[in-house]
């Protein structure tokens, strides 16, 4: 039975929901077949075939050898580090009038606070969005107000002050620190009814437990779906997440039918509907590579999708050489013994209890070599050879068709290479996977975007960060965020290795040959192309500062301040006497400070004496305990 057209904004129920799941089993069963294929690539885990080389009818049996080289989970390594930082989100005004830019930035440092404390390293749902979306052309992630998913969320009461909420608010903290839900879902199990109606409406299943449901919902919604035996709540379970543009509904689905033959039906369990307030599904598809098949299975574009039969031939022609491998090792053997034409006799025998590659006790025959037993192997072939030529040939195919080049994992090879060279292969690299960074790019925005309409539905301020109770925090209030738009605030450049000090070098030579030979370039750009200076022009400036800083004006400028802080300091120290000076700084100073302290004491001593001063730092003058009758 098809999935019968729905309003978007329909509140849902069992039926529902078991008629949307129903649905996408079959539709989207060649994308889950797909899934379940790179899946295994990935993690290892695909069937490589091989030569029944143990067969029982065979005389000499090898024991096949299962050998993979891991070019699957290599490949989504070396692409997914191209991307290990994100994009750079800020914000813009649509609304009426203008913003300071003081107010805009202090909400990028609000936004992409509340973004780093979703994603704390470990544990990071962008990270494991980035991966599906390379390894499976998609991701999916759900966003939602804190009171969407957690059924303890504190909110405040109209009689409450707000003292007393944020102490329950700081105690809830400690399980959740901030009320927004930012969670990946999994993608092979998370589909929309078509894909036209991929932002309006989702269904995702996941496989959970009894314990984990407990932490998002309360007792009275589990109800008595809840195992009481508690061996039993650590059995699976699968829960049905529906959202469209207005609700979200979580649902238990059963595994099987239940009822008396001819009425059986699922009896499935509403755990809990609610009104989320975002306008648009909470359940986020953004694709990464497509093609121009919007079919289920075709579209959504793995990186391994075009080589997903190259890997396993890789694999068993490895496969193959390991266990060729064995014949050079334990060859073919052939043996001239003595027994007699009996093959009960002594020679038999022992030709079924010789080992291979072992040592054996051979007759010399008599003095004439009359006799004489041997054994010789019939052929030691070159090993494996044909495999390993093709092993290099796919492997080469592989990461020329997936852009996974041997430059980009830093190897031995491509750190002999030149700085241009290998930058040329970098930017290769780059222009290839151009589809997939703009893909990166607008889920980004994606989620920033979700942010901030959790903040507005969940209605409450949230705090992000407090200095001290006096304040100094960072805050999100839903009042603020009313027509700001997320953008990208600078060009998302790929994290590629470079050899920067030979790109250095390379820069510095063009910007010497422009400036000597006056050529029509301009130096800017050179710092932009080679040494990624996404700001050439304030570079120059603290440059230009530098320079200023180091000039001999500047040095004398310093060394005059130097000076007068010096005199400021023997003047402020009464107690400093010519001989104390000696001890505690001769040689100690600079030449130029030095003179000047030694002249500054002594004339202090000689204008003192002169004065009759009681407090001459010189001996030379009368003292308040030695004065003259």
């Amino acid at each position: 039975m098809p999935f019968l057209p729905r309003d978007l904004e329909e509140k849902p129920t069992p039926e529902i929901v078991r008629e949307l799941y129903d649905w996408n089993q079959r539709y989207w069963s060649l994308q889950v077949a797909l899934d379940t294929i790179l899946k295994s690539l990935i993690l290892e885990q695909h069937v490589v075939l091989h030569a029944d080389t143990n067969n029982p009818e065979r005389t000499n049996r090898l024991e096949p050898e299962r050998v993979t080289l891991g070019e699957g989970p290599r490949t989504i390594d070396v692409v997914s580090a191209l991307y290990a930082s994100p994009p750079v989100i800020g914000l813009t005004w649509t609304g009426k009038g203008t913003r300071s830019v003081a107010k805009t930035d202090d909400l990028e440092i609000a936004l992409n606070e509340l973004m780093d404390q979703l994603n704390p390293p470990g544990d990071s749902p962008r990270w494991r969005q980035r991966l599906q979306m390379i390894a499976l052309g998609r991701e999916a992630a759900l966003f939602l107000p804190g009171h969407s998913y957690w059924w303890d969320v504190p909110r405040k009461n109209e009689a409450e002050t707000d003292e007393d909420w944020l102490k329950r608010y700081e105690e809830w903290q400690h399980k959740a620190p901030i009320p927004i839900l930012w969670r990946d879902l999994p993608v092979e199990s998370t589909f929309p009814p078509s894909f036209g109606s991929v932002n309006d409406l989702a269904l995702s299943t996941i496989q959970t437990t009894w314990y984990e449901l407990k932490d998002i919902f309360s007792a009275g919604e589990l109800g008595d779906a809840l195992p009481q035996e508690q061996e039993k709540r650590f059995e699976p379970v699968t829960l049905g997440i529906y959202a469209n543009r207005h609700w979200i509904a979580y649902t238990l689905l059963a595994g099987e039918k239940s009822g008396v033959y001819g009425r059986r039906s699922y009896e499935d369990k509403l755990l809990r509907v609610i009104e989320h307030k975002l306008k648009t599904c909470p359940i986020r598809i953004m694709p990464g590579r497509t093609s121009a098949w919007r079919e289920p299975g075709q579209f959504w574009k793995s990186i391994l999708h075009d080589v997903r039969a190259q890997i396993p031939q890789l694999d068993r022609r490895a496969s193959e050489a390991s266990t060729a491998s064995r014949i050079s090792v334990m060859p073919w053997l052939k043996a001239w013994l003595n027994k007699g034409g009996d093959e009960n006799s002594a020679g038999g025998a022992r030709i079924r209890k010789m080992f291979q590659g072992d040592v054996v006790d051979l007759d010399i025959g008599d003095a004439s070599g009359e006799g004489r037993e041997d054994i010789q192997a019939i052929f030691i072939p070159p090993f494996g050879r044909e495999n390993v030529e093709l092993m290099n040939m796919q492997r080469d195919t592989i990461r020329d068709m997936t852009g996974a080049y041997e430059a980009l994992t830093g190897q031995v090879i491509a750190a002999s290479m030149p700085a241009w060279s290998l930058n040329q292969i970098t930017e290769h690299a780059k222009s290839r996977h151009k589809e997939l960074t703009t893909a990166v790019v607008a889920a980004e925005l994606d989620h920033a975007e979700m942010l901030l309409r959790c903040v507005e539905a969940f209605g409450e301020r949230i705090v992000l960060y407090r200095h001290d109770e006096k304040g100094g925090s960072i805050t999100l209030e839903p009042d603020d965020l009313t027509d700001w738009v997320p953008v990208l605030k600078a060009e998302y450049r790929l994290s590629t290795p470079t050899n920067e000090i030979a790109m250095i070098q390379t820069a510095v030579q063009m910007m010497q040959a422009i400036d000597q030979q006056n050529l029509p370039l301009d130096m800017f750009w050179v710092m932009e192309k080679f040494l990624n200076i996404e700001q050439p022009y304030k570079m120059f400036k603290d440059a230009e500062v530098t320079r200023f800083l180091r000039s001999p004006k500047m040095a004398a400028w310093r060394e005059k301040l130097l000076l007068e802080e010096a005199e400021v300091e023997l003047a402020e120290d009464e107690f400093v006497t010519a001989q104390e000076f000696e001890q505690r700084y001769a040689g100690k100073l600079p030449p130029q400070m030095e003179q000047f302290a030694r002249q500054r004491l002594g004339n202090e001593a000689v204008g003192a004496g002169i004065a009759q001063s009681p407090y001459s730092r010189s001996p030379g003058g009368p003292q308040p305990e030695n004065v003259a009758t």
